[in-house]
């Protein structure tokens, strides 16, 4: 039970910290990769959960095609990315809104 939870607590705080790298990020090639990771980590989640078939799936669509379709994508993009400078206030704080909200009506 201690061993379980220790795991989730790990997982969730990797998931947590892939999050916020995804939001500071400026490169499209390094959002492909960690989107990629988030979802091998929540395809551990998901094993960690005993649901092997959730899993099985998030790995193969979330990582893999995902990924490849992803970097396929990129091929037609500009070599040259724009420096665009933004503030990621509003999406972090809609998304941390609509996380709380979530997770209030869960209970």
């Amino acid at each position: 039970m201690t061993s379980e939870l220790i795991i989730n607590a790990f997982l969730v705080t990797l998931m947590m910290g892939i999050a916020i790298s995804l939001l500071k990020t400026r490169t499209v090639i390094f959002t492909v990769i960690l989107t990629s990771a988030y979802s091998l980590v929540a395809a551990l989640m998901f094993i960690s959960l005993d649901a092997v078939d959730v899993a099985f799936t998030e790995a193969s669509v979330g990582a893999g095609i995902s990924t490849i379709l992803f970097l396929a994508a990129m091929s037609y993009l500009p070599k040259e990315e724009e420096k665009n400078v933004t503030n990621n206030i509003l999406p972090a704080l809609s998304c941390i809104i609509l996380g709380s909200l979530l997770i209030w009506c869960s209970y």
